[in-house]
């Protein structure tokens, strides 16, 4: 975690949603502004395809 820059918001995301959620939980308890793509990537790609 030392290599992420907590002055920064971090995105996180991940295939289905529950790795996201578990990484922003654990960053967000260590100090850092977090946004997760509720989800995952499965669920916006079928959403937002071209």
């Amino acid at each position: 975690m030392d290599e992420i820059p907590k002055e920064k918001t971090v995105y996180v995301t991940c295939q289905v949603g529950l790795r996201g959620y578990l990484a922003t939980r654990i960053l967000t308890a260590n100090g850092y502004k977090v946004k997760n793509i509720d989800g995952g990537w499965k669920t916006y790609s079928a959403v937002f395809q071209p």
